[in-house]
């Protein structure tokens, strides 16, 4: 077996494996949804007037790199993965993991980082902060 052989075994182990986590990770949450949030809303009889809190955003960093080490590798796509099955709570940078920019992080955003890493896709793919130019 030569190298070159080799080489591409181990590639297509690892991209199996990836694909499985992914889908993994979409059978888990379609079988544990998880609960939308609950919203209150001030009464209409409040008379005094309360001042509306300024938006705080976040300036996420390199789009996809949801670990702050300043690449973008499998490694974010690992965490995106775990977070998006609720085995982690949170990440240092988890507002740029939302890659494809439709408001969620999900398996598609891991997919996307991924191909990127594997250079299927340039980096400007991404979409993290608006629609593409």
């Amino acid at each position: 077996m030569t190298w070159e052989r080799a080489n591409r075994l181990i590639a297509l182990a690892v991209v199996g494996t990836i694909v499985g986590l992914v889908l993994a990770a979409q059978f888990w949450t379609l079988a544990n949804p998880v609960p939308a949030l609950a919203t209150t809303a001030t009464p209409s009889w409040t008379r005094t007037p309360t001042p509306s809190p300024t938006p705080t955003f976040l300036v996420p960093k390199m789009c996809g790199d949801v670990n702050n080490d300043g690449t973008l590798t499998a490694i974010d796509a690992m965490l995106i993965l775990q977070l998006h099955a609720g085995l982690v709570d949170a990440l240092p940078n988890d507002e740029s993991g939302d890659v494809n920019f439709d408001g969620t992080l999900s398996a598609l955003d891991a997919m996307l980082v991924l191909q990127v890493d594997a250079s299927l896709l340039p980096l400007g793919a991404l979409r993290c902060w608006g629609p593409a130019v």
